[in-house]
């Protein structure tokens, strides 16, 4: 991410961002990019509360390297993994407004006055077709668990979304880290 922003690779780069509600662990072993994309799609959060209540919006995954490097691999940049988000989420998990209404029938009141005038059949889904909804952070070591944070739009107030820095890491820094017994992996060569 923070290369996406200019950073150069060799940084110690420190990036801030809004807390989000609810997240997924992805816990997906897969052989293709085609497999991890169609497993992905199915291990996130429906987002049907989100939904009826007009608080649409994409994805933060913080995606294992290993993930990254099998949609690399396969050709995938993050802004066509963002696009496939952004055309299959909303597709996948959408329901009729009234299924919705029903379930939801104590928050519904609440919903935007938009969404309760649209005819029940139609369907509503709580992720957007917007593919600058999604952000993809490659993060981690070895193994093959990512996470999926669910997030409204990139509208004010959370616009820019997230904030980063170079930082100077202390002098003895390995020292540091040895003594914590954190086993570091280096980040595979990704083209993205």
């Amino acid at each position: 991410y923070t290369e996406s922003q200019g950073f150069p690779k060799e940084a110690n780069v420190l990036t801030m961002g809004p807390a989000f509600w609810g997240f997924e662990e992805l816990w997906i072993k897969a052989d293709s990019a085609e497999e991890l994309l169609r497993c992905l799609i199915w291990e996130v959060s429906t987002k049907v509360r989100e939904g009826i209540m007009g608080w649409g919006g994409g994805l933060l995954l913080l995606m294992a390297p290993e993930h990254a490097k099998t949609l690399a691999k396969d050709g995938w940049t993050r802004e066509r993994v963002n696009q496939f988000l952004a055309s299959a989420l909303p597709k996948r998990w959408c329901f009729p407004k009234g299924q919705l209404r029903e379930v939801y029938r104590a928050a519904y009141p609440r919903a935007p006055q938009a969404l309760k005038s649209l005819p029940d059949d139609i369907l509503i889904s709580g992720y957007s077709a917007d593919p600058n909804d999604y952000l993809i952070f490659v993060v981690g070591g070895a193994g093959n668990e990512s996470q999926s944070w669910r997030v409204w739009r990139w509208t004010p107030p959370y616009n820019p979304g997230f904030v980063s820095k170079e930082i100077r890491l202390p002098k003895n820094w390995e020292e540091i880290v040895k003594k914590s017994e954190i086993i570091t992996t280096p980040m595979p060569k990704l083209p993205w």
